[in-house]
C-alpha cells in the first residue's frame, strides 16, 4: 500500500511540473527569437558587430577563394550545377544604337581634302525580364547604392536580412547567396580583402546588399555578369556618364543603356561611345565570356589596355579610339585574338609602339585603324597576310621605310591611309592589282618617282591623295581611266607634262594640282561637271584662255587659277552663274582687259543678299606693272579684294 501511495505521488508530481516547465521554456525561446530578429534588423543598418556573437560568423560574408556553386574559380565544383542548364530566352535589350565618325583632312592650298565616314548598323532587341527566385521585396533603384562597408579593414558587410518564407532551394537562401557571391568575387578580383570605397568595394556592396540576383536559374551567370558590369560602372566613373539609364537597377542587365545580349541572355555587346567614361578599362571585363563587341570610342579612358581582353574567344569588334590610353598597343597577347574583325585604336598615346610581324596572325581582320597613336618603325611585309582587310588607317604616325610591295596581296583592301608619316621610296606598281581600292591617301610623306601606269586599273578609285611628296614626271595616259574619281590631290610635288584628261570623270568634285609644273590648257569639260566644288590649279605653267563656260559650274565654291601663263580676257558671267562661288583667284597671269562688271556685280550681290554664298575673295592683276600707269586688269573700286601686278 505504501509503495502504491509513493507511486501515485510521484506520478502526480510529474503531471503538475511538466506543464509548468514547458511554459517556462517557451517564454525563454520566444524572448531569444525576438532578440535575434531585432539584432538582424540592426545589422542591416550597421554591421555584423550588432549580431549576437554566435550569429556573426554565419551572417558575415567571408571573402576567400573557393566555393561550390559557380563553375569558375579555384576550388569550385562544376558538378554542383550540372542540372542548372542555361535557359534559351528571347533576345534581351531595349534600344537601337548607331555611331558615326570622321577621319578627315580638309584644306585648300596646303591641306588634303579627304574624308571617310564609318557608320555602324543599328540593332534592337525585345525587352525581357529575368526569371529569378528572390528572398526580399524589390528594392528601390539607385545609381549609387549606400555602402555598408564601414571600415577599411573589413570587407565582409552583413546582408540586411528580411524575414521571408523558408526558401525552397539553398541557392535562394541568404547564406547560399552569400557563399555564391564570395566564390564569384574571388574569381573576378582575386581572393583577399576588398577595401570599402574602392570600385571593387562599391560593386560588392551593390551586388550584396541592393541587387537580388542569385544562382538558382542559370548557375550564376547573371550574378557574375551583373557584378562585372557594376565594377565596370564604378571603375569608369559611371556617376558622371552622360547616359547611364538602367545601370545598377534591378532590371535585367540586357536592358541597361549600351548593353545588348545574345539569344542566351548573356552580355555580348558593350557600346558606350562618347559617354564621358573615365578611369581605366577593368581587367574584369574578360569574365564576360560571350563579349564580342566593345565600343568605347571618344571617352577619357586612360592607362593600358587589359591584355586579358584578348583571351575572349568571341571578341570581334574592339573600338577604343580617341581616349588617353597608353602602353604597348601590340602586346604579344593581342595576337591571340584571332577572332578580331575590327580593331580600332587611333588617337591614343601608344608612343614608341612598332607594328610587329605577328600582325599577320590576325587573319580575320577587316579593319585596322591605328592612326595618330605614336607608332614608329616600318610596315612589316607580313601585313600581306591580312587577306580579309578592307581598311588600313595608320596616318599621323612616324612610320618609316617603303610601302611594302606585297601590299598587292590584300585584294579586299578598299581604303588605305598612310598619310603624314616618313615613308620613302616609290608608289608600288603592284598597287594596280588592288582592284577593290576606293581610296589611297599617302599625303605628307617623302615618296619619289613617277606615277605607275597600273594606277589606271583602279576603276573604283574615288579618292587619290598624294599631295606634299616629291613625286615627278608626267602622268601616264592610263591615269585618265580613273572614271570614278571624285577627289584628286597632287599638290606640292614636281609633276610635269599635260593636265589629266578629266572629261570622263563625271563625279569629280575636288581637284588640286597646285605647285607643280603641269602645262597645257584648261579644258571646258571641267566646268560642265555639276558636282564640281573645288578647283586649285595655281602655280603651274598652264597656257591658253579661261574657258567661257567657267561660270556654269553650279556647285563651284573655289576657283584658283593664279600663277600660270593664261592669256586672253576674263569672261563675263550671267546673273545665274556661280551661285555657290566664294573665291576666284585670277592674279599672276598674262590676262588682258578689265575685270568684267558682271563679275563685280556677282560679288556685290552676295554682300547684300544674306541667302547667297559670300563671294568674299576676288584677286586680279589690277596694279599697274613697273613703269606703267595701266594695270593688266583694271578693277572697279570695291570689286577686287586684292590686286597684283601680273606678268
Amino acid at each position: 500500500m505504501r509503495s502504491n501511495i509513493i507511486s501515485i505521488i510521484l506520478v502526480g508530481g510529474v503531471c503538475i511540473w511538466i506543464p509548468l516547465l514547458s511554459a517556462f521554456f517557451m517564454c525563454t525561446i520566444t524572448h531569444n527569437t525576438s532578440t535575434i530578429a531585432h539584432a538582424l534588423n540592426d545589422a542591416s543598418a550597421t554591421n555584423t558587430n550588432a549580431l549576437p556573437r554566435r550569429l556573426r560568423k554565419r551572417n558575415t560574408l567571408v571573402l576567400q577563394q573557393g566555393g561550390r556553386r559557380l563553375g569558375k574559380g579555384k576550388g569550385s565544383s562544376s558538378s554542383s550545377y550540372k542540372a542548372a542548364l542555361l535557359p534559351k530566352s528571347p533576345k534581351c535589350g531595349k534600344s537601337s544604337s548607331s555611331r558615326s565618325r570622321h577621319h578627315a583632312y580638309s584644306g585648300k592650298s596646303k591641306g588634303s581634302f579627304y574624308s571617310h565616314k564609318s557608320s555602324k548598323g543599328s540593332s534592337s532587341y525585345d525587352d525581357c525580364s529575368e526569371d529569378q527566385t528572390t528572398l526580399s521585396p524589390t528594392a528601390t533603384t539607385t545609381s549609387s547604392p549606400t555602402t555598408l562597408l564601414t571600415t577599411a579593414e573589413s570587407v565582409s558587410p552583413s546582408i540586411a536580412t528580411v524575414p521571408t518564407p523558408s526558401p525552397t532551394r539553398y541557392c535562394a537562401s541568404v547564406q547560399g547567396r552569400e557563399e555564391d557571391i564570395a566564390t564569384m568575387t574571388s574569381s573576378v578580383v582575386g581572393s583577399g580583402n576588398i577595401v570599402p570605397g574602392t570600385p571593387e568595394g562599391d560593386a560588392l556592396n551593390w551586388i550584396l546588399n541592393i541587387d537580388n540576383t542569385n544562382t538558382c536559374n542559370d548557375g550564376g551567370i547573371a550574378l557574375l555578369e551583373r557584378f562585372v558590369l557594376a565594377l565596370f560602372f564604378y571603375k569608369t566613373g559611371g556617376e558622371s556618364w552622360l547616359n547611364s539609364n538602367g545601370w545598377l537597377s534591378l532590371s535585367n542587365q540586357c536592358t541597361w543603356f549600351g548593353i545588348d545580349c545574345g539569344t542566351d541572355g548573356r552580355v555580348d555587346t558593350i557600346s558606350l561611345n562618347q559617354n564621358n567614361l573615365s578611369g581605366e578599362i577593368p581587367d574584369a571585363l574578360s569574365n564576360l565570356e560571350q563579349l564580342s563587341v566593345l565600343k568605347l570610342f571618344d571617352n577619357a579612358l586612360e592607362g593600358t589596355v587589359p591584355t586579358s581582353l584578348y583571351q575572349l574567344s568571341n571578341l570581334a569588334f574592339l573600338d577604343m579610339e580617341a581616349n588617353n590610353l597608353s602602353g604597348n598597343l601590340f602586346d604579344a597577347a593581342v595576337f591571340n585574338a584571332t577572332s578580331l574583325v575590327r580593331f580600332r585604336a587611333s588617337f591614343n598615346q601608344f608612343a614608341g609602339t612598332t607594328i610587329p610581324s605577328d600582325i599577320g596572325r590576325l587573319t580575320s581582320l577587316q579593319q585596322l585603324w591605328i592612326a595618330d597613336c605614336g607608332l614608329v618603325g616600318s610596315i612589316p611585309v607580313e601585313i600581306n597576310q591580312l587577306v580579309e582587310l578592307n581598311d588600313f588607317f595608320a596616318y599621323n604616325n612616324s612610320l618609316t621605310g617603303a610601302i611594302p610591295d606585297d601590299l598587292s596581296m590584300l585584294r579586299n583592301l578598299r581604303r588605305l591611309d598612310l598619310s603624314h608619316n616618313d615613308l620613302t621610296g616609290t608608289l608600288p606598281a603592284s598597287m594596280g592589282l588592288l582592284l577593290s581600292l576606293e581610296k589611297i591617301v599617302l599625303s605628307g610623306n617623302s615618296l619619289t618617282g613617277s606615277m605607275p601606269s597600273t594606277i589606271g586599273n583602279l576603276q573604283l578609285m574615288t579618292d587619290l591623295l598624294l599631295d606634299h611628296n616629291s613625286m615627278s614626271q608626267s602622268l601616264p595616259h592610263d591615269f585618265d581611266f580613273l572614271v570614278s574619281l571624285q577627289s584628286l590631290n597632287l599638290e606640292d610635288n614636281a609633276f610635269t607634262g599635260r593636265l589629266p584628261d578629266y572629261t570622263s570623270w563625271e563625279d569629280l568634285r575636288f581637284i588640286n594640282i597646285n605647285n607643280n609644273r603641269f602645262n597645257g590648257t584648261i579644258l571646258p569639260s571641267l566646268f560642265a561637271k555639276q558636282g564640281l566644288e573645288y578647283v586649285y590649279f595655281a602655280n603651274n605653267t598652264l597656257t591658253g584662255s579661261i574657258p567661257t563656260n567657267y561660270g556654269n559650274a553650279s556647285s563651284l565654291i573655289d576657283l584658283w587659277i593664279n600663277g600660270n601663263q593664261l592669256t586672253g580676257t576674263i569672261p563675263s558671267v550671267s546673273s545665274s552663274d556661280f551661285p555657290s562661288i566664294t573665291e576666284i583667284l585670277l592674279n599672276d597671269n598674262a590676262l588682258s582687259g578689265d575685270v568684267p562688271d558682271s563679275l563685280c556685280d556677282k560679288r556685290n550681290s552676295t554682300l547684300v543678299d544674306e541667302y547667297l554664298e559670300d563671294f568674299g575673295t576676288l584677286h586680279a592683276d589690277c596694279l599697274p606693272p613697273f613703269g606703267s600707269d595701266v594695270p593688266n586688269n583694271p578693277c572697279p573700286i570695291g570689286c577686287c579684294t586684292n590686286c597684283f601686278v601680273g606678268k
